[in-house]
């Protein structure tokens, strides 16, 4: 029984770091998607 509860303790946390894993990804798409427009736009400006 005791075996059980320390699983149910864990749950939650378990939860809390695949939210952290899955916001982490967001964040890292953010920065990729921002040095994208970064690099068009200097490049639109070299253009020039």
């Amino acid at each position: 029984m005791k075996a059980l509860d320390a699983l149910a303790l864990n749950r939650p946390d378990r939860r809390r770091q695949q939210a952290l894993k899955a916001l982490a990804a967001l964040a890292v798409a953010e920065r990729d998607i921002r040095a994208l427009g970064t690099a068009r736009a200097d490049r639109a400006r070299s253009d020039d």
